[in-house]
């Protein structure tokens, strides 16, 4: 998984926004309906990404095998979180966002 840019801009306005507790940040978790972003902490065996200095997102094996290639980005227009495919995205080359965790 890949995160644009705008999208780790506004999960890491959201963390220091909206995370009341330290250590604690957003996590892409499984569901029966897809991925949802809950808060929650960074645990050993995780995925994570930072932003600036600020531990933006985390994700664990069975959510990275879910979502795969995929990309994370944000629309602006419609102020959401969304995910595209490679081929939907035009510059996933200008993605610079550090990922301190394995990823197969």
């Amino acid at each position: 998984m890949q995160i644009t840019e705008s999208a780790a801009q506004r999960l890491r306005t959201a963390v220091l926004e909206e995370v009341d507790e330290a250590g604690k940040c957003f996590r892409i978790a499984m569901s029966e309906k897809g991925a949802d972003l809950v808060i929650d902490e960074h645990r050993e065996d995780d995925i994570a990404f930072e932003y600036e200095g600020t531990l933006v997102l985390v994700l664990d094996v069975v959510a990275a095998e879910a979502v795969g290639d995929l990309i994370l980005d944000y629309d602006d227009e419609k102020s959401e979180l969304l995910f595209c495919r490679e081929d939907e995205y035009e510059s996933v080359e200008e993605i610079d966002i550090s990922n301190s965790g394995e990823e197969d």
